[in-house]
């Protein structure tokens, strides 16, 4: 195999990324419509303490209902990822 093509060298830079902290997610996880993984913004929205709190208080501990509810908090309200 030829050492020099696009697959190569994508190979190596998803290599490098997820050796220093870059989570390689499911092409079957993302939400093309919302342009996200929906369990990885949950994960990271649940690391932020504060926030998460205020959040789960108008939808509760586990989920955030539909997706856009999960775009409202990050787009309308930046003061809950700040």
């Amino acid at each position: 195999m030829a050492i020099h093509t696009e697959y190569t060298f994508e190979t190596e830079i998803v290599n490098h990324l997820s050796q220093n902290g870059y989570r390689v997610g499911k092409a079957s996880d993302f939400d093309k419509e919302l342009a996200m993984d929906r369990a990885l913004v949950l994960g990271f929205l649940k690391t932020q303490t504060k926030d998460w709190k205020a959040i789960s208080k108008v939808y509760g501990n586990e989920d955030l209902g539909e997706p856009s509810q999960i775009l409202f908090f990050l787009l309308l309200t930046p003061h809950f990822c700040s």
